[in-house]
């Protein structure tokens, strides 16, 4: 482990001298092309649009708000098979597990469900209990992934308590493209993506396609009774993804009109007999109309799906059992005074109204299907007084059909000097229990009963956030620190019903629970060709419960320390252009505590840390042809059991891409 740490930090000492400014520029890029030279690359690095924030482009240097960009060139280099392998690389503190058939996720020490996903601005739902379903995405159409950290923007949802992170699909400039990606992997596994954009007279065209396939692999499970190897099964899938976008914009560009929507089916085996069967689909509209160059208006509705069905097959005949079925439906409207004057201040505000309904047949059979519904009103502005000062102030208030009304301030600074940067924020999230939290009541395979509380009481959050950054034409080095206390955060703990049945209840915790995250990141442009990226976080969650002996423990699956590092060399050739990248991600060992259901006590489990590792060799001739060649776990780590905290590679994995663009 030690050999694997040392490779891993070894990148930091190719230091030479030249290197990349990020975040100086006052210009916006497009970033239209993937491989260019390196000059280009560099300005599309630091010229980043962010639309997270405000729903409206700002550049990204005088955004207050702690966002992190994932760019178009990080995700050529990192070369993720899937959303989450890119997320693990580029944002330092995600994990992922799998559980149920599905993945779950943990961001910087909270769930998922602490998260709003976003796809272009638009909500995702998704079956909850941390569960993020990234194969209704096609990868291979993502432009840039933005992450803001906390419920920083007023504009978006409050349940947001952790961040934000959307993910901003491709937009083509030429009349006629058209794009094709697959890849292979030795362990059966193979992606293939189709994009095609059309533009003239005003109108646009964006139609998508892919399909994945995964087959079933084993991976070690500790030892049996007799102390024998015992493995365990990853569920292989089929997925297929269809989506098209349609946008119109007025000869004077006064008035823009989008349409979207989307199909995505997923089976996903879960043994010989049983297959569960994921299904997901977006449908929208959006209008814009520039009332004078500094107002205008905008009108948003947007549904969103997502069902799971358990297939039986048996003597040739195929029976259904829904599990699952959430629905969303979202409306809003929202007001825009930017001024083109400088030091203006700019102000959007806006109402939105969030319908969601969830059928289960894990509720309780005499329940009918379950609805929730809030509205929310909401403002923010955006202000640069001073060319050192830029703050955003934001409110919204929510009405929740159970919880009745909260308002949440949000607010953040910004303040330049020269090459050095500080932004400080506080912000407030309110996050109400979901359906399942509230109503849920299924036995778990016979071992115990998850059982929702409708006495639960929403989480408010208080996160603040101070992040120092430094840039010069040499270096960038940015650190931040947030600091969050979530009261009435919602825990699923052993408890027993009047019957006697075992339970995991989902409950309220200590009135005040802490959550301290430290990160710092490192950007290089270095000499002869070479480029690095760096990342680090330190995640402390300060929530304590009690051991099988009654010694205070803390209660975390999540790794304390994460390290992560991406190496490219690139060089071009006329038509030709060559690139190496070598990237890796190290986790810390974590004391995890495990509930005996029958006892209710807690004892501590231990896990060791390890590390991952991955190289490629891409090729590129005229922009118009691109072959990779990589290795995926380079040094062949394998986990020695199942656990939630630990990988489930299979180990080393031999892969091809193949890109062609016209």
């Amino acid at each position: 482990m030690s050999k694997q740490i040392a490779l891993l930090v070894g990148s930091i000492m190719l230091l030479a001298s030249e290197t990349c400014p990020a975040h100086t520029a006052d210009t916006v890029s497009t970033g239209s092309t993937t491989h260019a030279d390196t000059s280009m690359m560099c300005k599309q690095q630091i010229d980043q649009v962010v639309v997270t924030g405000t729903r409206t482009p700002r550049v990204l240097k005088n955004v207050p708000a702690l966002t992190r960009v994932v760019t178009k060139q990080e995700i050529a280099a990192i070369n993720p098979r899937s959303i989450d392998d890119l997320l693990l690389t580029a944002i330092p503190g995600i994990e992922y597990y799998e559980h149920g058939g599905q993945k779950r996720m943990t961001i910087q020490g909270l769930g998922a469900d602490y998260f709003l996903f976003l796809l272009d601005g638009e909500r995702l739902c998704m079956e909850g209990s941390d569960a993020v379903d990234f194969q209704r995405i096609n990868m291979a159409n993502i432009e840039r992934i933005e992450y803001i950290a906390g419920s920083g923007s007023a504009l978006y949802g409050s349940n947001s308590i952790g961040g934000i992170i959307n993910i901003i699909t491709r937009k083509h400039s030429r009349p006629v493209e058209a794009f094709y990606h697959g890849s292979y992997y030795t362990y059966s596994q193979q992606q293939h993506a189709l994009h095609v954009g059309l533009k003239g007279y005003g109108l646009s065209s964006s139609t998508d396609g892919s399909y994945s396939q995964l087959n079933d692999y084993d991976i070690p499970d500790g030892l049996d009774l007799n102390g024998d190897p015992r493995t365990a099964t990853v569920p292989g899938m089929h997925a297929w993804n269809v989506s098209q976008r349609l946008s119109w914009r007025s000869p004077t560009s006064n008035l823009r009109i989008t349409s979207n929507g989307g199909y995505n089916a997923r089976l996903q085996n879960e043994s010989k007999n049983l297959k569960n069967s994921y299904i997901s689909y977006q449908a929208g509209a959006n209008g814009l109309y520039r009332i004078t160059p500094d107002h205008s208006l905008e009108v948003d509705y947007h549904l969103d799906g997502y069902s799971r069905t358990e297939r039986y097959t048996k003597q040739g005949h195929t029976v259904e059992y829904p599990i699952f079925n959430h629905a969303m439906h979202s409306g809003r409207i929202q007001y825009n005074w930017e001024p083109m004057r400088p030091f203006w201040p700019k102000v959007n505000a806006g109402y939105e109204l969030l319908l969601e309904g969830l059928t289960s047949d894990r509720f309780p059979k005499d329940q009918p299907p379950h609805h929730a519904w809030s509205n929310t009103l909401y403002a923010q502005c955006d202000w640069q007084p001073l060319d050192w000062l830029a703050l955003a102030a934001g409110v919204r208030l929510d009405i929740h059909s159970r919880y009745g009304a909260h308002a949440s301030p949000r607010l953040s600074l910004l303040f330049k000097y020269r090459e050095l940067q500080l932004r400080a924020a506080y912000t407030q999230g309110f996050r109400s229990p979901n359906l399942k939290e509230l109503y849920q009541d299924w036995n778990h395979q016979g071992m115990f009963f998850i059982v929702g509380n409708t006495k639960l009481k929403p989480e408010v959050s208080h996160m603040f956030i101070l992040a120092p950054e430094y840039a010069n034409p040499y270096v960038n080095v940015s650190l931040s620190g947030s600091y969050s206390i979530i009261t009435n955060r919602i825990f699923l703990s052993p408890a027993q019903d009047d019957t006697g049945r075992q339970l995991m209840l989902y409950t309220n915790g200590r009135a005040k629970s802490q959550l301290l995250v430290v990160s710092a990141a490192v950007r290089l442009k270095l000499g002869l060709g070479f480029t690095e990226s760096l990342n680090y976080a330190y995640l402390n969650d300060m929530e304590y419960g009690h051991d099988a002996d009654g010694k205070s423990v803390r209660l975390t699956n999540t790794r304390p320390h994460n390290f992560s590092a991406t190496t490219t060399y690139a060089r071009q050739f006329k038509e030709y252009r060559l690139s190496v990248e070598f990237s890796g991600r190290y986790l810390s060992g974590v004391e995890m505590g495990v509930v005996n259901y029958e006892t209710k006590e807690l004892t501590m489990v231990h896990y060791d840390g390890y590390a991952l590792f991955k190289v490629g060799l891409s090729q590129w001739w005229k922009n118009y042809v691109g072959l990779t060649l990589g290795i995926d776990n380079l040094f062949d780590y394998k986990a020695d059991r199942v656990a939630i905290v630990n990988t489930l590679s299979p180990g080393r994995n031999f892969f091809v891409s193949l890109s062609i663009r016209y």
